[in-house]
């Protein structure tokens, strides 16, 4: 099942390149996409982490810098390639995009984050690390002992750390 849901976000996938691709208008512009399905707390959270480049090398080498993408209307255009694909495959109907397009909140969100400079190795490798990241971290899990549980079955304990 998971497979499933992973590979139907080749869609969005495909559709936000573009749209960044075409927002900028530029060849040598390049992409790096990841889908992720997971959340905090291990739960079903389907979303893409989206590494694009603010520009292009001329045949100089000199690289063009462009304005920054409008968050909002690539919200937008995310939002319509979701719907466009679960209305052919079935999963909703007019009535319920209609409906979804209303709500204040709509589910979707789009953040571009500050340039990360060449010359910046540790935000670099920071946004290397979170790109990929893993589903779960290490540092974030416990080992209860059996002897310390009111049960005495041992556990691994997941601790989340609100951070406002």
């Amino acid at each position: 099942m998971l497979i499933k849901h992973v590979t139907r976000m080749q869609a969005p996938i495909t559709a936000a390149s573009k749209i960044i691709l075409n927002n900028w208008k530029l060849s040598g512009t390049t992409v790096i996409s990841a889908a992720l399905t997971f959340g905090d707390f291990q739960n079903f959270y389907p979303h893409l982490h989206i590494l694009a480049t603010d520009g292009c090398f001329y045949n100089d080498a000199a690289f063009m810098v462009c304005p920054p993408p409008d968050t909002g209307e690539l919200e937008k255009l995310l939002r319509y390639e979701v719907f466009k694909m679960l209305k052919a495959e079935g999963k909703i109907t007019d009535v319920v995009i209609e409906n979804m397009l209303n709500w204040h909140h709509s589910g979707f969100n789009v953040y571009c984050g500050k340039t990360i400079w060449p010359h910046n190795q540790e935000g670099l490798e920071n946004l290397a690390r979170y790109i990929i990241r893993a589903s779960f971290s290490q540092e974030r899990m416990t080992y209860v002992a059996a002897q310390d549980t009111s049960d005495g079955i041992a556990k691994r304990v997941f601790i989340y750390q609100f951070q406002p």
